[in-house]
């Protein structure tokens, strides 16, 4: 499960901004395109696995989904592609390229500053 590692270093990442800014996390938002290669579930399960004591104790993931979107290079029309058809609907196009929805980044972190962690 390729999740665990990519959350390890999430929230590695995560700690060290927390650190910065003193304050607990509250939230973590992802983007979690379609096509990412991620599967929220999975990544919800590693985050379970991994979420330990400290400013990451009660935090919450939350994912957002980016659903898949494509661009014409022969008429710039966007277009959501059905059933992974890339052929644009516009002007019958087969010169296509993904716009959204192959991604996975960190959206947000919630802060409470007021809440300080035992753990430095």
């Amino acid at each position: 499960m390729h999740e665990l590692s990519i959350v390890r270093t999430l929230l590695r990442e995560v700690e060290l901004i927390a650190a910065a800014e003193l304050g607990d996390v509250v939230e973590i938002h992802l983007g979690c395109g379609e096509l990412s290669g991620y599967e929220p579930e999975c990544l919800r399960t590693a985050f379970a696995q991994l979420q330990g004591p400290g400013r990451l104790e009660y935090a919450r993931l939350v994912i957002h989904p980016i659903p898949l979107a494509a661009v014409c290079e022969q008429c710039s029309g966007e277009f959501e592609p059905a059933d992974f058809r890339r052929a644009c609907p516009q002007c019958g196009s087969p010169h296509t390229h993904f716009a959204r929805g192959t991604e996975l980044w960190l959206e947000s972190i919630v802060l409470d500053e007021t809440r300080k962690a035992t753990v430095p």
